[in-house]
């Protein structure tokens, strides 16, 4: 009996064939991988990260970089924007679910 015959959830991993080990290229200069081990970075978001959190996290980190200036304000500027739209959009679904439920 298979682990999906019992329901059970088999954890993923990696699997290497024929892995080497891999060395720094001695021809390229120590100050080359100290600046590269300086270079900031970030970290994969998680599979099920929100989306929200995501932009208001990028948002953050762009204008605390002074890459844009209210970045977290602007983001959020424009996800009302799609949020409005959609609103708009759906307008006469929405009246006619509110009425559905107003009626039970």
């Amino acid at each position: 009996m298979s682990a999906g015959e019992t329901g059970e959830d088999l954890p993923l991993c990696r699997v290497l064939l024929r892995p080497i080990e891999v060395h720094p290229n001695p021809d390229i200069p120590e100050t080359v991988w100290d600046k590269l081990l300086s270079l900031p970075s970030q970290t994969l978001p998680k599979r099920l990260a929100r989306p929200v959190k995501r932009l208001t996290a990028l948002a953050h980190e762009i204008a605390y970089d002074g890459l844009l200036p209210d970045a977290g304000k602007k983001a959020h500027a424009e996800m009302h924007k799609v949020l409005d739209q959609v609103r708009t959009d759906l307008a006469a679904q929405i009246a006619t679910m509110r009425a559905a439920v107003m009626k039970s």
